[in-house]
């Protein structure tokens, strides 16, 4: 009888051992793979944050082309007034030209 009973123990202590070094082996993996996913958000983080700043530059820019695009609007519409109100004059000048040669 007490043989079974140390034959039991025996075999629950490897037990107990083979589960130990299982536990410590997939904790080894799991510090790695801890220390893995702290590396790969560190990495985006920085890659998050210089898309961030470069956003944010690009978004001041695309605000200074737009404004310069109303500015250059504004003196195009302004030169097709002085284009048009030159042929209008020329128009005019002609025909007034014509009377007085004709005269």
């Amino acid at each position: 009888m007490v043989f079974l009973v140390i034959l039991f123990n025996l075999i629950l202590a490897i037990a107990c051992l083979a589960l130990a070094q299982y536990l410590w082996a997939l904790r080894n993996r799991l510090v790695k793979l801890t220390a893995l996913l702290q590396t790969a958000e560190g990495q985006s983080a920085l890659l998050l944050q210089d898309a961030t700043t470069a956003l944010a530059r690009g978004e001041v820019e695309l605000g200074q082309l737009r404004q310069r695009y109303r500015q250059q609007m504004r003196r195009f519409q302004q030169l097709q007034t002085i284009v048009s109100l030159l042929g209008m004059g020329w128009t005019v000048w002609q025909r007034q030209g014509g009377k007085r040669q004709g005269r």
